[in-house]
């Protein structure tokens, strides 16, 4: 099974302009849980996920209890810049490999130099889960 099979095909960005709490409502909005981060002029600058905005809101307190901090601040303060890149035909299993080893949950998918998906570890899993080779 290839990446292109597993991938979502619906890419919805932040720009590094967006504070944390822009892109909060982002996610909330369109249902996502992270989003690849772009300059004004498109180039890929990070990827920003709904861990990254909770460990960037929130703080841990002397008595261990979370006090939010300043939703103002800038995406490309907490962003990832560690994005891992993948072929849209390589095997699922390469990818799961990869990421494994990368130590990420989620990878940016390309066709010819162009960015066509994402695809995280649920979507791999989900995938193999409704494969009849699993269920047999």
């Amino acid at each position: 099974m290839k990446i292109s099979e597993v991938m979502q095909k619906e890419i919805v960005s932040a720009t590094i302009e967006m504070s944390v709490g822009d892109v909060g409502r982002l996610f909330v909005s369109k249902q996502i849980g992270c989003a690849p981060v772009i300059s004004s002029d498109g180039e890929l600058m990070g990827i920003a996920s709904k861990s990254d905005l909770i460990r960037a809101l929130s703080e841990r307190s002397d008595q261990g209890l979370l006090a939010f901090s300043d939703p103002t601040i800038k995406i490309w303060e907490i962003m990832s810049s560690k994005v891992l890149k993948v072929e849209a035909a390589e095997d699922v299993g390469s990818v799961a490999r990869k990421m494994r080893d990368a130590h990420v949950h989620r990878v940016l998918v390309y066709d010819g130099g162009e960015l066509v998906g994402l695809a995280t570890a649920f979507d791999m899993l989900e995938a193999l889960g409704e494969s009849p080779d699993v269920h047999g």
